[in-house]
This record gives C-alpha cells, structure tokens and sequence, in this order.
C-alpha cells in the first residue's frame, strides 16, 4: 500500500491520533525529477495513474467508518470514473479526475497532494538532524513572522525578537514559499497550518550547521543572520511502530501564583503525566493554571482522558471516536480533590488531533476558557500513503465527535477569546495570548 513513515501524520493503533504534514527527515522520497539538479519532467505513466485511481478507492472503501458511504453508491461512482483515468493524458488530468472521485463522499479531510509540493514541505537542501536554531514561525497577514524565540537558542543569543518579518530563509524567497506551499493548502490543510509545520523543517539541521535568514526587523531594518543549530529541549519517545519523537515540557510559575505547563506532544506519558499533575497541584499554583498546547502535534488520544480528570468532580465525556465497525467514548474520571482554581488553554494553527480533542473537551464542559488562534482541525485518525504515481493521498479511517455532538474537523477548536497576532502586538506584548490568559485568571480572582 505504499505506506508512508513520517511521524506526523501516521496512526498506529486505535488510541493514536497524530496529524500533519510531515516535517521530519523521514517524508516522502522525492520522485528523480523532483530532486535538486533535475529539471526534466517524465512522460505521462496512464498505467501508474490507473493504479493510483485504484489505490484511493480501494482504501476509502476497506477504511471508511460510514458504511452508506462506501457502499453501492460508492462503486456506482468509481465505474463512472474509471473511463476518464483510462482517456486522460496528463498528470493534472489524471489528479483533477481523483480529485473528483474523492469528492464524491462530499467529506473534509481526503486529498491527493501533489509530489512536488513535498520538497518545498521538507526544504529542498535540508539534510534534517534533531537540533534547530530556536525560532517559531507562523504565517501572519500572509508572511512569514517569528511568534517566539526560545531563550537558550542561537536566534535568541542573535538578538531576533518575536514580530520580525522573514523575507528569505535558506536563500529561498519567502513569498515564493508561501505560494508553492498554497498548493499543498488545497488538500485537507489550511494554509496557516501547513506553514507552521513545514518552517519547523526549515528551522532545523544536523547540530552545529547554519541556517541563512534575511530578516527585516520592528523597525524595518534588514539584517541578515548565520544561526546555528543547537540542542533542542526534550527526550525522545517512542509509540508503535512510529520513529523516536521528542518531547518538551516546561513548568512556570507566573504572576499571582498563576502556574503554566507547556508540553509538545501527547506522548511520553510516564514521563508527562506526573509533570502534568504535579504542575497543576504545585502549591504555588493556586491563582490558575495555563495549559500551552500551540504547536502540539497530538499523539495518544487516551492521555486526554486523564489529563480532563483534573478538573471534573463527576464522570464526564469529552467526545466519541466512531471507527469503522466500533466506537469509543473519551470518558474523563474524577481525581480525588480536583483542581478548583481558573484554568486557560493556550491554542494555535498548529495545535492538533489530541490537543484538539483536549482543549475542545475542556471547553465543551465549561472546565477551562480556550485563547489563541482556532486550533488545526486535524482531529480525525488518519494517515497518508505514498500513490503509485509519487503522489500522496491522506485520508482519515474514523469520524470524531466533541462532547457537544460537533466535529472538530476542519472547524477546529474555535477560542473563547481568539488573539489574532500582528507584527505590533508581538513586538509589544511578546506572547499576547499569554497576557490575554493571565488577565483573564487575575480576572477571576478579582485581582
């Protein structure tokens, strides 16, 4: 089935939901004429195309939850297809009339992505490596802005501040990447969240090498920048069959005994689950407590319930995963002396699968108010194959309810309080959904 092993975007057992385009090392292999240094396109392949036509029905048809979907009506569709990938003489007629076949279950999160657009994914010179040059990267007012720099970070050390503009990175164009990257926005991600992922990739490189950044600064002063990647926070962990990941966490103590637990992924859970309580039952967290999940790629979907537990005095659901022949309820359990005090949840463009689960469930519930920018709305289980013809098809294998009955797919989680970033409010409050969550908490405290 030409399975793909990136980690961001594969599912390996019924509790795992892990989303995103892929910004590892371990991507999509380039086809040759994909590559650096190869400029010849291939003649048209009609049998691989038919194969791949084949591929996409066949999968949606074994994997679908919805059997009304896939049923007659669903083979009725492909028999009036198939006669136009037999006549068609390209690739854009042959992915055009895929395209079609998809649509026809008229549901969010199935797309063909187009081989080529994986190397601007990946960053066409990017060797990968585990270290980075500290910088997060959000598609603002369509370009491409710094939202955080990481105190340890040589980009920190180089003086970038939150609200810089990037106008070239790795001696490639900005505005020239976001637009390849619109092509990877027609499938079943937004545009603001393919960025995010794939600047991850382009921030980071084997320990020690540099990265070439042009910035143009608050004051509109161009500087260009050799930063140099170095460690990045975490320990790694493992899940099934998927690649080491690593995760991050981080415990603050804010203002009026406000405490803030961030962490990068559900995953890791003997490790992240007593953090995650002890932060919160810190006895110098009684003011409330802000849980960061921006950025958190998700992982394992059953560590929701638990986390939830915290905060609920009686058996709650915080939503439903329907998969093809069963379902399972995220149920939150009690823990004895739950925690009482304000709770804010941090989200962003690139908070996915189980982060959405979580903070959608918390707010669906009344336990926690929800700040930031509306969350990936990657929730569903799904992975992507490699095609026959290079390409990749992504396709979710279950349907995922929150606790008041709404999909969170493609929706997202929408905030309580969204904080919409510009350049000015960074350069001026450095977090602004920070700021906004410790207002909101002294709010409730009368402070």
């Amino acid at each position: 089935m030409y399975k793909n092993n990136c980690c961001c975007i594969l599912i390996t057992t019924f509790f795992f939901c892990l989303f995103g385009v892929s910004v590892g090392q371990n991507t999509l292999s380039k086809p040759d004429h994909q590559k650096p240094g190869k400029s010849t396109t291939p003649a048209y392949n009609k049998k691989i195309n038919i194969e791949s036509f084949d591929v996409i029905w066949r999968t949606i048809k074994d994997s679908h939850w919805d059997p009304e979907k896939v049923g007659q009506s669903w083979d009725e569709h492909r028999e009036k297809l198939y006669p136009k990938i037999q006549e068609a003489k390209s690739i854009d007629e042959a992915r055009e009339i895929m395209g079609e076949l998809i649509s026809g279950l008229k549901q969010s999160h199935f797309g063909v992505i187009p081989a080529d657009a994986y190397s601007i994914i990946e960053g066409e010179d990017v060797k990968g490596g585990d270290s980075n040059i500290g910088l997060t990267i959000r598609l603002i007012d369509n370009q491409l802005i710094v939202t955080a720099v990481r105190d340890d970070s040589s980009a920190a050390q180089s003086g970038v501040k939150p609200g810089w503009t990037i106008k070239s990175i790795r001696d490639r164009d900005a505005g020239l990447i976001i637009e390849k990257l619109k092509e990877v926005d027609a499938g079943p991600q937004r545009l603001e969240t393919t960025v995010g992922l794939a600047m991850r990739n382009w921030c980071s490189g084997s320990d020690g090498s540099e990265i070439t950044i042009q910035f143009e600064d608050s004051e509109g002063s161009q500087k260009q920048m050799e930063l140099s990647c170095g460690p990045v926070p975490g320990k790694f962990a493992q899940f099934g069959n998927l690649p080491p990941i690593r995760v991050a966490d981080e415990t603050r103590t804010l203002e009026n005994n406000i405490g803030y637990y961030r962490f990068s992924a559900f995953l890791d859970p003997i490790r992240i689950m007593p953090a995650y309580r002890k932060a919160i039952r810190d006895s110098n967290h009684t003011g409330g407590i802000v849980i960061d999940l921006r950025g958190n790629i998700g992982g394992i979907a059953a560590m929701t319930m638990g986390m939830a537990g915290e905060f609920v005095t009686e058996k709650q659901k915080l939503g439903t995963l329907m998969m093809k022949g069963t379902n399972l309820d995220f149920i939150a359990n009690p823990r004895a002396n739950p925690y009482s005090a304000p709770v804010a949840v941090l989200v962003d463009e690139c908070s996915i699968s189980s982060a959405e689960i979580f903070a959608g469930g918390l707010k669906d519930l009344g336990l926690a108010k929800v700040f930031g920018f509306r969350t990936a709305g990657l929730a569903l289980p799904s992975t992507v194959i490699k095609l026959p013809n290079g390409d990749g098809f992504q396709y979710a294998f279950a349907d995922y309810h929150s606790a008041n009955g709404k999909t969170l797919e493609i929706n997202g989680v929408i905030p309580d309080e969204t904080v919409e970033l510009t350049r000015q409010k960074l350069t001026e409050q450095n977090d602004p959904a920070l700021r906004a969550a410790i207002d909101w908490i002294r709010s409730k405290n009368n402070l």
